[in-house]
């Protein structure tokens, strides 16, 4: 290292310079331990500039001592600092790009063997000068210059310092290729944070710098505007590519990769393709800033494990996804982060859909089967009950339905029952519904009507299928119905669904006898075989 002394205005712009790049480098190792102290390479981050604030502050006061004996004084002082960064500087950039599994306790004594070594051959120079064999002064314009004649130690201390650089710049440059594009501008932050000092030192041994300086000091100084930029805006050294290995950018899942206050920290294409909001200007944004869906952000901000959400995608018919959140921890088994995976379910989603519709729709006339009605009178029929409202039943029969059947072919009676099933549908308001009751026999239930409100919509039922005529095969083929309605108003208090069923289909059984054609009300002086409970 070179030192100098002097007086003057000069002095106090130089030693200003780097007493506030350490005073700066302080707050930044003092941000990271009160945020970021447990993330990975958080750690090795904090030392190193703690390390680097040693070596300025150190180098401050050495370029104005007055003596040989200060400015030997204030190299130790900086030697705290320069003997270990270029090992906590590796270990730093070994866990950055996700090669900590070679951190081994071992591997770690390796690295700081020749950083010890020098912090304690400088400290002991005087001993055995191994690290300076003598100082001398030199006057350079108003500068005093300490010119230092290197011994052995030294300058196997400056090969590790550049192997450590050199090498760790490499593993940069190896993880920028495979990076994706919201991380290259971090990673070349990274590496100019380490080039710039290192170009400094070799200007300086090369004494082409002026005065003699060790310039490294000064560009980590100018260089302090750099790191705190990619500090805050790309949460360089708190937010260090957690669960990167976990994303893969052929993946067709679509995965994100959040820190643990939900700040968007990556995502692959696929999730992009999801979400086409999210882009390079997304990352260290939380989520809900970025995402544009309630759904999605209200679950994940409420830490939701497990959810499915439905999204209207462009240029493309509704797709759901299964989202599923796993936590990042740290090597103590904190959270530091969150990844959320989301996995395409719409073909699933749809044949469930048609699975269930398939349980409760007859294929051939697309109203409710007759186990499904069943089941949805039930349920109308206690609710009725508890709400002290009429239920009403209508039971409709397609008359001498089998001689179309003989006549024209099954082909056509399909044709018959659809048109027919779909026109009284039709017909009912969103409070009622219509089932196939079996073969030719349609059934209809409503809710909260009177007998005669009841007998009236079958009525128009009747008429509708009376004046319709179904085109088949160059033939138009009418058919009529007859009718049966049972309403809840007749009923004793412990009359059950399957009695008022019976007084309709008793009703219908009269149609039948009076000519067909016509609708019969079930009233209470008509006979019903059915029995109360």
């Amino acid at each position: 290292m070179g030192v100098m002394r002097g007086s003057g205005n000069m002095y106090s712009y130089y030693t200003g310079l780097l007493i506030l790049a350490s005073i700066m480098n302080l707050f930044l190792a003092f941000y990271a331990y009160c945020h970021r102290r447990e993330s990975i390479g958080a750690r090795a981050y904090i030392a190193l500039i703690v390390a680097i604030s040693f070596y300025s502050i150190g180098y401050a006061f050495e370029i104005t001592s007055e003596t040989i004996k200060d400015i030997i004084f204030w190299l130790k002082i900086e030697y705290i600092g320069v003997s270990f960064f270029p090992a906590l500087w590796l270990m730093l950039v070994l866990e950055y790009t996700g090669n900590e599994k070679f951190l081994t306790r071992p591997l770690i004594a390796g690295l700081f063997f020749i950083p010890v070594m020098t912090f304690l051959l400088h400290y002991t120079n005087g001993l055995h000068h191994l690290f300076y064999k003598a100082i001398e002064m030199e006057m350079r314009n108003i500068f005093s210059i300490a010119i230092l004649v290197k011994g052995p130690w030294y300058w196997v201390n400056l090969v590790y310092t550049y192997f450590s650089f050199i090498y760790g710049n490499y593993l940069l440059v190896h993880m920028y290729r495979k990076v994706s594009a919201s991380y290259k501008l971090q990673v070349i932050t990274f590496i100019l944070g380490s080039i710039f000092p290192l170009a400094g030192n070799f200007i300086y041994l090369t004494k082409y710098s002026p005065y003699g300086l060790d310039l490294s000091p000064f560009i980590i100084a100018l260089m302090n505007p750099l790191y705190a930029w990619g500090l805050f805006r790309f949460r360089l050294f708190d937010i260090i590519p957690i669960a990167r290995d976990k994303v893969f950018e052929g993946m067709a899942e679509g995965v994100m990769v959040l820190d643990s206050q939900n700040r968007l920290l990556d995502y692959n294409p696929a999730a992009r393709d999801i979400f086409p909001e999210l882009s390079d200007a997304s990352i260290g944004k939380t989520v809900y800033r970025v995402i544009q869906n309630e759904t999605f952000n209200h679950q994940v901000l409420s830490d939701v494990i497990e959810f499915e959400i439905k999204l209207s995608l462009k240029n493309a018919a509704a797709q759901y996804f299964q989202s599923r959140i796993s936590n990042v921890t740290d090597r103590k088994g904190q959270m530091v982060g969150k990844t959320i995976v989301l996995n395409n379910i719409t073909e699933k989603v749809i044949l469930l859909e048609k699975l269930n519709k398939l349980a409760t729709i007859d294929e051939l006339t697309q109203i409710y089967n007759r186990r499904h009605f069943m089941h949805l009178c039930r349920q109308e029929m206690s609710l009725a009950r508890k709400m002290n409202q009429k239920l009403a039943i209508i039971i409709m029969d397609l008359d001498f339905f089998k001689q179309i059947n003989d006549k024209y072919g099954h082909a056509a009676g399909d044709a018959v029952l659809h048109t027919m099933a779909q026109r009284s549908k039709n017909i009912l308001d969103s409070t009622s519904f219509l089932g196939r009751y079996g073969g030719e026999e349609f059934s209809v239930c409503l809710q909260a009507v009177t007998a005669e409100e009841a007998y009236a919509v079958a009525e128009k039922i009747r008429r509708m299928i009376a004046k319709t005529n179904v085109p088949f095969a160059d033939r138009l083929i009418s058919v009529t119905a007859s009718f049966g309605v049972a309403v809840t108003e007749f009923l004793s208090p412990d009359d059950d669904l399957d009695c008022l069923l019976k007084k309709a289909d008793e009703a219908l059984y009269k149609a039948k006898a009076a000519g067909r054609n016509c609708v019969v009300l079930s009233l209470p002086q008509m006979e019903c075989a059915c029995t109360s409970k």
